[in-house]
């Protein structure tokens, strides 16, 4: 069975999140997502900047409509104290037999909040799936209506509910240990798997095999598992009760929607699988596995497109560029400044320290003095409930605007700037 525990502040998210999938949500394209990747911003010099009035915003102009789509967000890992061995966002919709599978490799270089430029799969080590979560819609700039993470084992699980499954593999796979000896784990040709090794061929690695060369094997078993839920009683079997093999927040007709509606996008040939775009970037990890840094204009026109009706209210390509600067030193800041700006047409881009831990009050900087903005930092001031704006001289095109939080936000007590709540476990 699956301990399924409360996330704190995380309910209130939550509960923002279904109230938004009861609205029809903004769709339009959004700007600048992965090269901040490549970016590095230094500490911060705040010696040259100004307080300046602030003008009362204007009405926001009246946004077109699109139709609402569900999302659920697949976090496998091996261990809760490890990183993720990989990401997957079922996107269910817009319509009912429309759906998008995105495969994000966790070695793709992103900023994580409150810890900075890493690779998404040490969101899962840093802060559980709900870092994982943060991270992701920091990539992509669009909303994640839920998470739910797995292990191999409960994987497993999961895929015997459909009564196992038979597909055709190409290649035989080998798995090879340290000292150079192989074990043939998958034979080439048409075969029959049960739950554990479906589970083990959705994760399956071969030594020195880069980690983009296994996506084609996860699209496999998914599609063979969408195709047999075609079956009311196979589908029933997987997610009737909610699929308690998966640890998560989301309500059990949360998860019966989305498959339901993949399972239909599947057979009337309208669901679509794409690895994010990437491309090699840096050093490998310990294991070998190269660092990927997203390809921008690829990753706007997948968002653009398929994952259009998950772009937040206040987003698309008007959305204000934020980085957040810790000048407290207390862990979560970024996360806590995150929800905070939840909705409001802010997209967090990156976080780091500020130069030092001792800023006793908020700052709120800008690098234009023009009316947009302006009325930016205004409403950052009033979300969350403190600081000071200034206009930095510091040339700045990263972001729109930086937010060096002080002791005054922080003694607020806010939920996120305690020590994270203990992850979900299985049981």
């Amino acid at each position: 069975m699956t301990a399924r525990r409360a996330r704190g502040p995380r309910e209130v998210r939550r509960a923002r999140q279904l109230q938004r999938r009861r609205r029809l949500r903004v769709g339009a394209l959004v700007a600048g997502v992965a090269t901040l990747a490549l970016l590095t911003v230094g500490a911060l010099v705040v010696s040259r900047e100004r307080p300046v009035a602030v003008p009362a915003p204007t009405a926001d102009a009246v946004a077109q409509r699109q139709p609402e789509q569900d999302t659920l967000l697949l976090v496998r890992h091996g261990r809760d104290d490890g990183p993720a061995t990989g990401v997957t966002l079922l996107a269910a919709g817009p319509g009912k037999t429309q759906g998008h599978v995105v495969f994000l490799p966790v070695g793709t270089l992103v900023d994580i909040p409150g810890f900075g430029l890493d690779r998404l799969g040490l969101a899962y080590q840093y802060g559980g799936a709900a870092l994982v979560e943060s991270s992701v819609e920091n990539v992509l700039g669009i909303d994640v209506d839920a998470t739910a993470s797995v292990t191999p084992s409960a994987l497993g699980a999961f895929l015997e509910r459909s009564g196992g499954l038979e597909l055709e593999l190409d290649d035989r796979l080998v798995s090879r240990s340290a000292d150079g000896s192989a074990q043939v784990r998958f034979e080439p040709g048409r075969q029959f798997l049960d739950g554990p090794r479906l589970a083990e061929l959705w994760g399956f690695r071969q030594r020195g095999e880069p980690e983009l060369a296994a996506f084609p094997r996860q699209q496999l078993v998914l599609s063979r598992l969408l195709d047999a839920a075609a079956d009311d009683k196979v589908a029933a079997a997987l997610v009737a009760d909610g699929a308690p093999q998966l640890v998560t927040s989301a309500e059990p007709a949360l998860v019966r929607d989305v498959v339901s509606t993949l399972v239909a996008a599947r057979r009337e040939e309208q669901l679509a699988f794409t690895l994010l775009p990437v491309t090699p970037f840096g050093d490998d990890d310990a294991r070998g596995d190269p660092t990927y840094r997203t390809k921008p204009d690829e990753v706007r026109r997948l968002v653009a497109g398929p994952l259009a009706a998950s772009v937040p209210d206040g987003g698309g390509p008007d959305a204000v560029r934020v980085q957040v600067l810790n000048g407290v030193g207390t862990p979560g800041i970024g996360q806590a400044v995150d929800r905070r700006l939840e909705g409001a047409g802010f997209r967090i881009v990156l976080t780091d320290n500020a130069r030092s831990f001792d800023f006793d009050a908020t700052r709120i900087l800008v690098y234009d003095e023009d009316e947009r903005s302006l009325q930016a930092a205004n409403r950052v001031r009033e979300r969350l409930g403190v600081g000071t704006i200034q206009v930095s001289r510091q040339p700045q095109s990263v972001v729109d605007l930086t937010i060096v939080v002080g002791a005054d936000f922080a003694s607020e007590g806010d939920p996120a700037t305690e020590a994270p709540a203990a992850k979900e476990q299985d049981t």
